[in-house]
C-alpha cells in the first residue's frame, strides 16, 4: 500500500511541478491517466488495509475491556469481602490496562514498519546503485575546443525498449545544431549522454577526440551550462 502511496505522490509531484508544459502541449488527458492508474491501485489497498484493521483491532479492544470490566467487578466483590484493598485493585487495574496497550499497539507498529521498509527500499535501491563510470583513474580535461562526435550509440532506460539506437552525428566548434522530433524520440536522452549523465549501452560519445566516460566526471561537468526551462533542462556545451 506505501509503495502505491509513494507512486501517487511521484506522479502528482511531476504533473504539478510541469503544469505549464503539460497544459502548453494540452497533455491534460495523458496526466489524468497516468494520476489514475496507481490512485485506483492506493485506494484498492487502502480499503484492504482499512478492513483487515477493522477485523483485528475491534475484537482486541473488546476483549481488553472485558477483561478490565471481569477484574473490576471481581475487585469489587472482593473489596466488599475486606479480601483487598481499593489501593490494590486500583494498581492491579493500573498494571493490567498498562500490559494490555502495548497489545494493541501491535497494529500500529506494522503499519510504521511496512511504511519504513517501502522508504528504506527506495533508499537502499540509491545506494546499491553501480557506479556510472568505470572504475579506471580518469583523464585530465584542460582545454575544451568543443567538438562533440557519437559513434554508434544505443540506450536503453532500465534494459526495456530503446531510446536510442546506433546514432552517429558531429557537432563542430560553434556548430549549431537543433534535435527535432516527437516526444519519446531520445532528443533528451541525447543531450544527457554528451553531459555524462547516463551511460550508453553500445557506442562511444567522445569530445575533443576523449571518450566522455573516461574523463574525470567534475573537468566534464566544469565543461556544460544547464539552461533550465520550467522543470525540464537543455544541456550546452559551456
Amino acid at each position: 500500500m506505501f509503495r502505491a502511496e509513494a507512486e501517487v505522490r511521484t506522479v502528482t509531484s511531476d504533473a504539478l511541478t510541469g503544469m505549464r508544459v503539460v497544459r502548453a502541449f494540452g497533455q491534460e488527458h495523458r496526466e489524468r491517466e497516468r494520476f489514475a492508474v496507481p490512485n485506483q491501485t492506493a485506494a484498492q489497498l487502502g480499503y484492504q488495509a482499512g478492513a483487515m484493521i477493522g477485523t483485528t483491532r475491534p475484537p482486541m479492544e473488546l476483549v481488553t475491556e472485558l477483561v478490565l470490566v471481569g477484574v473490576w467487578g471481581v475487585g469489587a466483590w472482593m473489596f466488599a469481602a475486606d479480601k483487598v484493598t481499593i489501593g490494590l485493585l486500583i494498581t492491579f487495574a493500573g498494571y493490567l490496562g498498562r500490559f494490555f496497550w502495548p497489545v494493541g499497539q501491535l497494529v500500529e507498529l506494522i503499519q510504521d514498519w511496512a511504511r519504513v521498509t517501502t522508504a528504506s527500499r527506495r533508499l537502499l535501491q540509491l545506494i546499491d546503485a553501480p557506479a556510472d563510470r568505470p572504475a579506471v583513474p580518469p583523464q585530465g580535461l584542460t582545454r575544451v575546443q568543443g567538438r562533440i562526435d557519437l559513434d554508434q550509440v544505443s540506450f536503453s532506460y532500465g534494459g526495456g525498449q530503446q531510446a536510442l539506437q546506433e546514432v552517429s552525428l558531429r557537432a563542430e566548434l560553434g556548430e549549431m545544431i537543433g534535435l527535432v522530433g516527437h516526444t519519446g524520440a531520445g532528443k533528451s536522452t541525447v543531450l544527457n549522454l554528451i553531459a555524462g549523465l547516463y551511460q550508453m549501452n553500445e557506442g562511444t560519445v567522445q569530445l575533443d577526440g576523449l571518450d566522455i566516460q573516461a574523463l574525470a566526471a567534475s573537468d566534464l561537468k566544469d565543461q556544460f551550462g544547464i539552461v533550465l526551462q520550467d522543470t525540464y533542462g537543455n544541456y550546452i556545451l559551456g
